[in-house]
């Protein structure tokens, strides 16, 4: 379909899991750990009210995607 379409050509990998099997997912879901931490971490240290956590969650993103990945052997996303 046009998704896989635009995956390939963005030099996307694409991996399904069969639903309700976060524990087949252990690299997305250790991602999701991160991010949640971090954000956490951010609203907490920053002194902001919670209705804050979509702009930290934008902030741990980019943050995240400016930085090097070992699974990416030091590239960045």
């Amino acid at each position: 379909g046009p998704f896989d379409v635009y995956c390939k050509e963005h030099g996307i990998r694409h991996q399904k899991t069969p639903p309700k099997t976060t524990q087949l997912n252990g690299l997305a879901e250790r991602m999701n750990m991160t991010i949640v931490e971090r954000m956490r971490c951010l609203i907490s240290q920053s002194g902001l009210a919670q209705t804050f956590w979509g702009e930290a969650l934008s902030t741990v993103v980019h943050v995240l995607n400016l930085s090097p990945s070992a699974p990416l052997e030091g590239d960045v996303p």
